[in-house]
């Protein structure tokens, strides 16, 4: 998490920018696909039809990151991290990054001085997310379904549960990993009708798993299931209180419903990585990001007689977990 306390943390700023270039053109180029085994610098310079001592600059910069090794003059990849970076890996988190950089970028300068405010980004649109999709499955595939079913499985009310639903799913990957480590659990995915058909056909081959299409704003979600999770996706509610309401009149007798979203607190000045990630989109309309406390309320209202929250910390930064209970 960033913190501008010194003159160097200053000069660590002019490099950021730098970082990311070097990675997202490593990205395009294909670059870590050639560092698979170890290589020399003019043969990946001849390969990408680029010049050697450029290639090589480009090369050593990949190393300073401790994103490649460098032996002998020759390079390879860093087995850690090559599932996020390789292209035909399914952890490969480029469409994240292509995504998040269209979204979290801009000109900060020209945002602030328009006189009239820029196009909100439609994150209700049924279209927006069924053009993110590439992207949504790059970020659960990549890490953030496993971090999502770690905790849903510190629930004291998992191995008891039989019926699980994700609402605003945006994949099926924490289906399939549920499937794969729980295959007693009956598992239903929620979703707009274009991202649920896509869901469908990724799970064309787990026909144990339900597909709903449809909004829970006004969607009958059906009963009993043992736990319904929501994560980051309660934005799009029109009225909070009331969709909790309908989500636990779904829940089975003791039911539980878990929220994983962000939680800004001390005047919505933090956590850093949600307040600042999100600023550009949020001078663009979308400011929706919840402050701690704001979920909790809301269950409490809509009628869950306990709930539990904590801060966990994750590879986003951290979040809150927020577990209603009846």
């Amino acid at each position: 998490m960033f913190s501008l306390k010194t003159p160097g943390d200053l000069f660590d700023l002019i490099q950021a920018p730098i970082r990311w270039q070097i990675i997202d053109v490593c990205y395009q180029l294909k670059v870590f696909d050639l560092l698979r085994s170890e290589i020399t610098a003019p043969e990946v310079a001849e390969n990408l039809v680029m010049d050697p001592v450029k290639t090589e600059l480009l090369l050593d910069a990949l190393v300073s990151l401790d994103v490649a090794a460098k032996s002998s003059g020759k390079y390879h990849i860093s087995l850690d991290i090559a599932p996020w970076l390789l292209s035909d890996s399914p952890q490969c988190l480029h469409p994240l990054m292509k995504a998040m950089k269209t979204i979290r970028h801009g000109n900060l300068m020209d945002l602030l001085k328009e006189k009239t405010a820029s196009p909100a980004i439609d994150m209700s649109d049924a279209r927006f997310w069924d053009n993110s999709a590439e992207s949504l499955r790059a970020y659960h595939e990549g890490f953030a379904a496993q971090e999502l079913l770690s905790f849903l499985q510190e629930l004291p009310e998992w191995s008891s549960a039989k019926r699980f639903m994700e609402i605003g799913a945006g994949s099926g990957i924490l289906a399939q990993m549920i499937r794969k480590k729980h295959p007693e659990k009956q598992i239903t995915v929620l979703d707009l009708p274009p991202m649920a058909e896509r869901i469908e056909k990724s799970l064309a081959d787990l026909s144990s798993i339900t597909v709903l299409p449809g909004d829970y704003n006004a969607l009958e979600i059906p009963p009993p299931q043992d736990i319904i999770c929501g994560s980051m996706t309660l934005y799009f509610a029109n009225d909070l209180v009331s969709v909790l309401e309908r989500l636990k009149q779904s829940l089975s007798r003791n039911g539980v419903f878990f929220s994983f979203h962000e939680g800004l607190e001390k005047e919505r000045t933090k956590p850093e990585n949600h307040v600042i990630g999100r600023l550009i989109p949020a001078l663009k309309g979308q400011n929706s990001s919840f402050n701690k406390g704001d979920i909790s309320t809301a269950l409490l209202k809509a009628g869950f007689k306990t709930v539990d929250s904590r801060s966990v910390i994750c590879s986003t930064g951290p979040m809150m977990i927020d577990i209603g209970r009846i």
